[in-house]
């Protein structure tokens, strides 16, 4: 993944600065961020209420107005159901064209829901996927060690 990613960045961006007009040759990145987005999002939580008294859920579970339901995000991402067996698995091709079409409506939520979403979501994926073609194009990047610190630059 790590080198798809940097070959990505190599390709499209060469030792230029990344700038909007690359984002379009970017595509591997973006899944990237969004199966992160995925796993851990920015909204790890939201509340919903049901529109009228005695709405049941999954066929066992009443509920009425004036409760309020809490979706933790990270579960709802994670559903075996949606996502499949490895579900807790990083894989970017989650979100290749095809099959980030296929998911059901309301099954990626990292920004929020509703009114209460973030409305600046595509600028924040713009920005961090130019930032992340900066970081694969400046530094080596690793697997997490904790027994060590050290950093080295790419270029």
């Amino acid at each position: 993944m790590l080198a798809t990613a940097r070959s990505e960045v190599d390709r499209v961006l060469g030792d230029e600065a990344p700038r909007f007009e690359h984002l379009s040759g970017l595509g591997y990145l973006d899944q990237v961020l969004k199966e992160s987005l995925r796993l851990w999002p920015t909204a790890p939580a939201f509340g919903v209420s049901p529109r009228a008294d005695g709405t049941v859920l999954g066929g066992r579970y009443e509920v009425n107005r004036d409760d309020e339901l809490l979706v933790v995000v990270p579960g709802l991402h994670r559903d075996p159901a949606v996502w499949g067996a490895d579900a807790e698995t990083f894989d970017p091709d989650r979100f290749t064209f095809e099959r980030a079409e296929a998911l059901p409506p309301n099954a990626w939520k990292p920004f929020g829901n509703g009114q209460r979403s973030c409305i600046g979501r595509g600028f924040a994926l713009q920005e961090a996927t130019l930032f992340l073609a900066m970081l694969l194009q400046r530094f080596d990047i690793t697997a997490a060690d904790p027994t060590t610190s050290s950093r080295s630059s790419r270029r």
